[in-house]
């Protein structure tokens, strides 16, 4: 007498071998998607990091001229061995963030940033850049030293990705502003020299 598998047996088999297969694809399938969440939270993290590090260090060391039309733009105080521009934009077109950088006027990055050879991609994947003045009350004019403080600036940078969203944001206070003057050269030496501590908190972008 020959043995072999019944129907049942048969169809028990597959049910439960389905089953099995299903849960099994079932978890891969959710640790695949968990891996392209975190890869891609991660890349936005990085990005973003990056783009508001660049942007804050520079905004930091703003003399005057800050204007948050259209992205943010501002004369710095210091040139650096890398970037001897001290008009600095930043703008967002699109999904990207640039950078565009000009003589003191600034009128290239201004009128047609994309001719200047100094406009450079600094971020994708942008959704939203949003820069807000917080008016101080007491500002630093030279009169009320040193129990003032100058307007800040909230930066807040959103990226998007494969359905996944990020936000990050800043307050900025610049050191070197100038409040009496239209350069650091003009500016009331006791306002400039107090409120940069001598030149101790001045930042250098490489």
């Amino acid at each position: 007498m020959k043995k072999g598998f019944t129907l049942i047996e048969l169809i028990l088999v597959i049910v439960i071998g389905s089953m099995v297969s299903i849960f099994t694809f079932s978890f891969i399938y959710n640790s695949i998607q968990t891996y392209r969440l975190m890869r891609t939270q991660r890349q936005l993290h990085q990005e973003a990091s990056y783009s508001l590090e660049r942007i804050t260090r520079e905004l930091r060391d703003a003399s005057f001229g800050i204007n948050i039309a259209s992205g943010i733009s501002f004369i710095k105080a210091h040139q650096t061995p890398a970037d001897t521009s001290t008009f600095i934009r930043y703008y967002k077109t699109g999904s990207s963030l640039f950078r565009c950088s000009d003589a003191a006027s600034g009128l290239v990055c201004l009128s047609n940033p994309n001719s200047s050879p100094t406009n450079k991609l600094i971020c994708t994947n942008v959704s939203s850049f949003v820069i807000q003045q917080n008016t101080n009350g007491n500002p630093c004019d030279g009169s009320n030293l040193p129990n003032c403080q100058d307007d800040s600036f909230s930066i807040t940078l959103g990226l998007a990705k494969e359905g996944q969203t990020l936000f990050i944001e800043t307050t900025v206070t610049p050191k070197n502003y100038c409040a009496n003057g239209v350069s650091a050269a003009l500016c009331n030496i006791q306002d400039y020299t107090n409120r940069s501590f001598n030149g101790d908190y001045r930042e250098v972008v490489n």
